[in-house]
């Protein structure tokens, strides 16, 4: 059973708890009526299921991710714009180019939502990303927290697995993070990302590594 709405979720679970209230007044009347019983337990059980699921995308709408940056070249929680230009200009393009490859896995056919730049956080410089308020299409929705799970992925994959990952993210997406990493490899600057769930980071010397496995066509 496949939902494109929240409201479809609620729609759908309002049906089945008049259901469930009515068998359960059966079950009162006729106690001893066995079918009715089971019925009313697989039904449950169904009932369960989607409402999970519906609280799930409801997390899945309210996912973020959070770009920490910091090294030497961070003092007093300032940074060049020439730098931080750099690498927003390839974050987007690694987060674009992997929605694409995504879409195109699972034939999507809506256009891709661009991140929201939310906040900026001193301490070092902490960026936080999070999706477009008009996301509704459910979805539009999970292709989005994909993207998020997909970049943690990438940033702790093995570097003896990084070849597997082409056939994960796509090329254009292994050469926009290529750059991100060149960035952060010129000016010494160490990351991590972070999502409601999951944190993943590289120091500026492991980046140098992965960078130089991906240069030399992994």
């Amino acid at each position: 059973m496949f939902f494109n709405t929240i409201k479809e979720y609620d729609e759908e679970l309002k049906n089945m708890e008049d259901m469930l209230n009515d068998m359960e007044k059966r079950i009162e009347l006729y106690p001893d009526r066995v079918l009715t019983k089971g019925n009313y337990r697989t039904l449950k059980e169904i009932y369960t299921i989607i409402f999970n699921d519906k609280n799930d995308f409801l997390r899945m709408m309210d996912d973020s991710i959070n770009l920490h940056i910091s090294g030497e070249e961070i003092k007093n929680h300032k940074i060049s714009l020439s730098i931080i230009t750099g690498l927003f200009g390839n974050f987007q393009d690694l987060i674009a180019f992997l929605s694409n490859f995504l879409k195109d896995s699972k034939n999507y056919t809506f256009e891709s939502h661009d991140l929201k730049l939310e906040e900026v956080t001193s301490g070092s410089i902490q960026i936080l990303f999070s999706m477009d308020d008009d996301i509704t299409n459910l979805e539009e929705v999970y292709l989005n927290h994909q993207v998020f799970e997909r970049l943690l992925d990438l940033v702790e994959c093995n570097i003896d697995d990084l070849e597997k990952q082409i056939d994960v993210i796509g090329t254009q997406s292994m050469n926009a993070y290529k750059k991100f990493l060149k960035i952060l490899i010129e000016n010494e600057l160490d990351f991590t990302l972070e999502n409601n769930s999951r944190k993943a980071g590289l120091t500026h010397e492991e980046s140098l590594k992965i960078y130089e496995k991906i240069d030399d066509g992994i």
